[in-house]
């Protein structure tokens, strides 16, 4: 909710809602740098989805587990492309056109995943649409999953 609030200007700009579903209430042992992943994937999320298109956060917690996605309306990319996502400054061939970045967002936020035993996938829908310049969109989707930490209540 913190880090919603913290990026709503920028989603504003873009015409975008942050739209919350689901909570949770979990503490976990983990690193402090656990933290900086919601700013990392919203961030991504607003950057790359097309104004007008809401970006969700929804939380799906049971007794042992956490899973947390993050779903924006973006530039599809190649199903090619995306396992390299994750890489250091690699961008889509789609998104590094119109939108400014470093290809670090991704990147940084697996690699906390990496090191605090969180799973990180990265989908995009099968429903594709082409908006008025011949770009293809589609949702896409990443999806944290906290099983493998220890949760407090």
């Amino acid at each position: 909710d913190k880090v919603s609030k913290l990026l709503e200007g920028q989603a504003n700009e873009r015409h975008i809602k942050i739209i919350l579903k689901g909570e949770s209430f979990s503490l976990c042992q983990a690193n402090d740098i656990i933290e900086l992943i919601p700013y990392l994937l919203l961030d991504n999320a607003i950057k790359y989805s097309m104004c007008y298109k809401d970006v969700y956060v929804v939380f799906d917690e049971s007794p042992n587990s956490l899973v947390v996605s993050v779903k924006s309306f973006s530039q599809r990319p190649e199903n090619k492309e995306i396992p390299h996502l994750r890489e250091r400054g690699y961008r889509s061939k789609m998104n590094s056109q119109d939108v400014g970045g470093k290809g670090l967002g991704l990147y940084l936020a697996d690699l906390i995943c990496i090191n605090s035993d969180i799973t990180m996938d990265i989908s995009v829908g099968d429903n594709t649409t082409e908006d008025i310049y011949g770009q293809k969109y589609s949702d896409f989707i990443v999806r944290l999953d906290f099983s493998s930490i220890k949760f407090e209540k």
